[in-house]
């Protein structure tokens, strides 16, 4: 019986053996056509969020995908049906490999946003926002040594003022520009002084220059009390208190030193002669 059945699938198979290996026209661009409208359809959602400055939720992610190979399961399984017993394979094998374009878009989506929720718990920056290519020109043109130039770049950026301001800083700290990195600190804390988090991670950043880089321990006095008085809860206004303390104690202990090379070492009451021997007064 089964002999009988394997003849007469040879005999039902076309003569060109290639066929076999192969979709038809049709076949293939039907996947390739749902595969790509998928991907476009992926992407005008997730754009929602961009033009707003922020990431798709993840949610918002997994749900999309699931609806895509949804969608894409109910074209090519009816396809897979109807294809002859020997081309089940081949129709199988091109349907994973073309579903690889929506699949690697939504990895990459998903991807990115675990990304930059995991930046957004360590920095108050963003990624991934509409604009970014401007950011990434001026990456560009760090890697290449042309600091100035990035720098530019950043502060002319018309939008996310402390976003780029913050950028530039780090910029030139990085480059050892570390008076320019502290006034472009300042620049950006006065550009967001109303929001809390970019004005505290930028007036921490400039303590931190002046404290370790400028030789500038009152002034850096001076920002992380500020940062404690309007911060005191949050993560950097618990920093900058430690801080404080320490560097409060070592200008106290350099005061005490200053203090005592200034005092004379001759006892009150006893002068000097003329021929060096000490000459109590009269």
């Amino acid at each position: 019986m089964q002999e009988q059945m394997s003849v007469e699938m040879l005999e039902r198979m076309p003569e060109d053996v290639s066929y076999l290996y192969i979709l038809k026209p049709l076949e293939f661009l039907v996947l390739l056509g749902v595969a790509a409208a998928l991907t476009a359809a992926g992407f005008a959602l997730f754009r929602v969020w961009y033009e707003r400055d922020k990431v798709p939720p993840l949610w918002v992610i997994v749900v999309a995908t699931v609806v895509a190979l949804g969608l894409y399961l109910a074209v090519g399984i009816p396809m897979w049906l109807r294809a002859d017993t020997y081309r089940k394979l081949t129709v199988m094998v091109y349907g994973v490999f073309i579903w690889a374009i929506p699949g690697a878009y939504f990895s990459y989506s998903f991807l990115t946003a675990m990304a930059a929720r995991s930046v957004k718990r360590i920095t108050w920056l963003e990624t991934s926002l509409p604009g970014v290519e401007d950011f990434l020109q001026a990456k560009e043109r760090a890697a290449q040594g042309d600091i100035d130039g990035a720098v530019a770049l950043y502060k002319n950026y018309p939008e996310k003022k402390s976003h780029a301001l913050f950028a530039a800083a780090h910029l030139l700290e990085m480059n050892g520009r570390y008076r320019e990195a502290a006034d472009t600190f300042q620049q950006c804390a006065e550009v967001s002084g109303k929001h809390l988090r970019p004005w505290s991670e930028a007036v921490f950043r400039w303590a931190k220059l002046c404290e370790v880089n400028l030789d500038r321990p009152e002034k850096s006095l001076e920002l992380y009390e500020l940062l404690v008085e309007r911060a005191p809860a949050s993560e950097l206004g618990r920093l900058a208190s430690s801080k404080l303390a320490r560097l409060r104690k070592n200008v106290g202990e350099d005061e005490e030193d200053s203090g005592a090379a200034a005092t004379p070492s001759e006892k009150p009451g006893i002068e000097a002669s003329a021929d060096g021997a000490p000459e109590a007064e009269a």
